[in-house]
């Protein structure tokens, strides 16, 4: 998962079911400065690696957009 959207910077949406699987890396969303996550977390570069991979709530910030 390292880079995985890394430079992808017109990206703003990232679906997912809830059963999405990840593994800690440090680099997965380095310069996506559009991406939004669900409840509206906007990316920022100082959240750039799997910290924020995971569905966005009120409660946990993330970059991902649940989808059911």
């Amino acid at each position: 998962m390292p880079d995985m959207f890394s430079f992808c910077e017109n990206l703003t949406t990232i679906l997912v079911s809830q059963d999405w699987p990840y593994e800690h890396t440090d680099s997965v969303f380095n310069h996506c400065d559009k991406l939004v996550g669900g409840n509206g977390t906007k990316y920022d570069p100082e959240h750039i690696g799997s910290e924020y991979a995971h569905v966005d709530t009120p409660e946990n910030h993330g970059y991902f957009t649940l989808v059911e």
